[in-house]
């Protein structure tokens, strides 16, 4: 009896350090599909990732699936709902009665609900049946009592929905409510063509008291107003934006609030209007009167235009904003690259960053670690030339630095040709060759990633993962990285024709870089 009291005692103990185990290796997964993968393995397993599951849920209420995903988490017994920390919310507008006040009855049960992301959630339209506006979880959530426990809220407007009539007022009103909110994100990802404006409520700022801010983004479009200047001037002076470090605007007037109020910045995102010019934050600066450096703790600068018109990349749009990074001579991150512009504007050439772009981004900010850019594609031809003046210009950093080149191409037969490791290697290679001969360190931090971008493919997922990276390893060997699940893609014809015909081509393609290392390319 006793051996068998401590046979089950070990079986208890040892079950507890399986669970253990398993409950620390799900938590270093960081992909979702290894998650599923391990859930399947055995009754162990899915009672350890269960939790990693269910901590992030996104739900599309138009779809049925979704639907019932959401009735199987906010069942009477269910043991997911103190799981979810975050709940992100789109197709609402689709969706009919029944899911909307099923997920608003069940939003005080979410007891552990630390963030809410509504895309495209706002009001439904009137129906034959109920000609009543239904609520919607946007304006449920803005007014319920359970926003008061949020540390995160964002909204992402779509063209079925868009901002109501009190919006701000809700916004604000949940804002006084939950001190604790530390991330807020107002974000249009395309043009809606909105032209409102809220009215100031001063008043309402005077005499509350708003959360302090770690991360804030307003991007909005130039006819939306949501917090006019001097809101922001009163948020700010009751230390509102004291601890932020997170900062995404489109407004170039907001630059003089915040370099006045927001002092421990480390990240800023710039997303100005196509007409509004990349220079015009730097003149808002100077006639605040604000001189330069800005925001001594900032690291990261990423600067990317929004347009919805085909003309306005070609006339108004400018690769660098050159005037703000002359204020910002200590930042060692900056983002340039627009990876995801829409297919709308796929005939017609993106401006890119020339060479006396790169020896002025050089010169400007001399302690650059990492830089994300765009290059011009290597055009329509049959074989295609490749901007090998940028590519030179991009050898003169004078500290190992780590690059991240976005080429953009028009036409799927392009791709075939640019899914080669060997053609980018010849590349890099070349850049290293020209490092050493200036006396220039190709040591590590130095490396190079190369990624197509198919103007017609949404890229938004995996937009910061390089198809292929390389680097130079101890030994002067090249080390090389490739993304996992990335294919060729080849022209639809025999597969004997094509191999020898791609199989050539890239062949030309990398003699002629070779060839013309020296010479300027033009598309």
């Amino acid at each position: 009896m006793k051996w068998k009291w401590r046979k089950k005692q070990l079986k208890a103990a040892d079950a507890k350090l399986n669970e253990d185990v398993w409950g620390l290796i799900a938590n270093e997964i960081d992909t979702y599909g290894n998650l599923y993968s391990l859930c399947l393995v055995s009754h162990l397993c899915h009672q350890a990732t269960t939790p990693q599951l269910y901590r992030l849920v996104r739900l599309d209420l138009s779809h049925q699936s979704h639907f019932r995903c959401l009735r199987q988490i906010i069942r009477p017994d269910s043991q997911y709902l103190k799981l979810v920390r975050f709940l992100f919310i789109k197709g609402a507008e689709q969706a009919g009665r029944v899911p909307i006040s099923e997920l608003c009855a069940a939003l005080p049960r979410f007891s552990n609900l630390q963030g809410i992301d509504c895309k495209g959630s706002q009001t439904l339209s009137e129906t034959v049946s109920d000609m009543s506006a239904v609520p919607h979880p946007l304006y449920t959530v803005l007014k319920h009592l359970a926003s008061s426990r949020l540390t995160y809220f964002g909204f992402s407007p779509t063209i079925a929905s868009q901002y109501y009539e009190g919006f701000k007022a809700d916004l604000l009103a949940m804002m006084t409510r939950n001190t604790g909110l530390l991330t807020l994100r107002i974000l249009e990802e395309r043009a809606l063509g909105l032209s409102k404006t809220y009215p100031e409520m001063l008043p309402y700022f005077q005499n509350n008291s708003l959360p302090k801010l770690q991360s804030l983004t307003i991007v909005t479009t130039d006819g939306l107003t949501l917090f006019h200047g001097p809101e922001l001037e009163i948020w700010g002076g009751q230390g509102g934006f004291d601890d932020m470090t997170c900062l995404a605007i489109r407004n170039a007037w907001y630059f003089p609030i915040f370099a006045r109020t927001a002092p421990k910045l480390k990240t800023l995102g710039y997303m100005p209007h196509a007409f509004a010019g990349a220079d015009s934050a730097a003149l808002r600066l100077d006639a605040a009167g604000l001189a330069a450096p800005l925001w001594p703790r900032l690291e990261t600068l990423h600067y990317l235009p929004h347009c919805h018109h085909r003309t306005t990349l070609i006339c108004f749009c400018q690769a660098a904003p050159l005037g703000l990074l002359g204020r910002l001579p200590h930042i060692t991150k900056l983002k340039i690259s627009r990876p995801w512009l829409g297919p709308i504007i796929s005939d017609y050439p993106r401006v890119m960053p020339t060479k006396e772009d790169i020896r002025a981004i050089q010169n400007l900010c001399p302690n650059l670690k990492e830089l994300r850019m765009d290059v011009a594609p290597p055009g329509r031809r049959p074989y295609p030339r490749w901007p090998v003046d940028v590519l030179e210009a991009l050898c003169d950093f004078q500290q190992p630095i780590k690059l991240l080149i976005y080429f953009h191409v028009y036409t799927p037969k392009l791709v075939s040709l640019l899914n080669d490791r060997l053609v980018y290697r010849d590349i890099f290679e070349d850049m290293v060759k020209k490092r050493t001969s200036r006396g220039l360190p190709c040591q590590s931090p130095y490396e190079v990633g190369f990624k197509v971008v198919r103007s017609w493919e949404k890229m938004k997922d995996h937009c910061d993962t390089p198809d292929y990276k390389f680097g130079v390893i101890d030994g002067g060997g090249v080390s090389f990285e490739r993304r996992n699940g990335l294919v060729p893609l080849l022209v639809q014809e025999k597969k004997e024709y094509v191999k020898k015909r791609v199989a050539k081509t890239k062949g030309q393609i990398s003699r002629a870089y070779k060839r013309n290392a020296s010479k300027p390319m033009h598309l």
